[in-house]
């Protein structure tokens, strides 16, 4: 059966390092989301995220959005699925921040949290500072002192909130050569020095579990869409979906979320969430 891709509500939405840091100006934010799903014929696809800076307030809309087979016999559950969105330190600068459910009526209220200013009179970080050149682990006070791909987050340590450079995720496909961390008790939702693959069948079809000293991780084996014609998964290469997407009838497509799902940089994640070829 093919899979179409549908908008799904937005259950709640919390501070994912809230337990032992608040936000601050120029510091990334990562936020826990949790998506209703409405049967067992559903999983989940993407959480895509907009930021609108205010004059006082600024403003986050979250659409979260799910897989949904057609046609089958879908056992009547409700999962909820646990993901997260990443806001960037150089998106926002205002002290107040207001997310909100885009596919809900009105885009209901889900979080309002306060921003502690930075603590250094020299820490000011905007969408036109360049990269900075602290590396994955190093201390930083703002995300313009990370190197590109890295966000300044908190992580406890034994004096307190420490703020390093880390590179932030939502599956451990995400991280090139580790797992993401999902521990709410550390640092929660980035790279981290762990297996994402224990053993070989917990990495996804199309990827193949590197087994090293240590850690291992799942290597990208996936061909490129074929956007051949199907009726169901089993028609397509392992890592494709039969999808119902921006053609009339059904072809075999890779799911993404962003563009590092997609395996060559030839490609970029497009409507519908999938992976479709660069336009010069």
């Amino acid at each position: 059966m093919p899979w179409k891709l549908e908008p799904r509500g937005i259950n709640s939405v919390r501070l994912a390092a809230e337990s032992f840091a608040r936000p601050r100006t120029g510091s990334g934010v990562a936020l826990e989301v949790e998506v209703q799903l409405l049967s067992g014929c559903e999983e989940f696809a993407r959480l895509d995220l907009v930021l609108v800076p205010g004059n006082a307030t600024d403003f986050v809309t979250l659409n979260a959005y799910a897989w949904v087979q057609q046609g089958g016999a879908c056992e009547p559950v409700a999962p909820v699925v646990t993901t997260a969105a990443h806001l960037p330190g150089r998106g926002f600068g205002n002290m107040r921040v207001v997310v909100s459910d885009g596919s809900a009526p009105g885009g209901a209220l889900r979080l309002t949290f306060d921003v502690e200013p930075c603590p250094s009179a020299t820490c000011g970080c905007t969408v036109w500072d360049p990269p900075g050149k602290v590396q994955e682990f190093g201390a930083c006070e703002t995300e313009c002192d990370c190197a590109a791909g890295l966000s300044c987050l908190p992580a406890l340590s034994a004096s307190g909130a420490l703020w390093t450079c880390k590179r932030p995720c939502t599956k451990n496909t995400d991280c090139p050569e580790s797992g993401c961390t999902f521990d709410s008790t550390t640092m929660p939702w980035v790279c981290g020095s762990l297996d994402a693959c224990p053993y070989p069948q917990d990495c996804p079809a199309g990827f193949s579990c590197v087994i090293r000293d240590s850690p291992s991780f799942c290597q990208d084996q996936r061909m490129a869409p074929t956007s051949g014609p199907c009726q169901c998964d089993a028609q397509c290469l392992p890592g494709q979906r039969c999808i119902q997407g921006i053609r009339e009838t059904p072809t075999c497509e890779i799911p993404c979320a962003d563009a590092q799902d997609c395996p060559y940089s030839w490609l970029t994640c497009g409507t519908p969430a999938i992976c479709v070829p660069l336009v010069d």
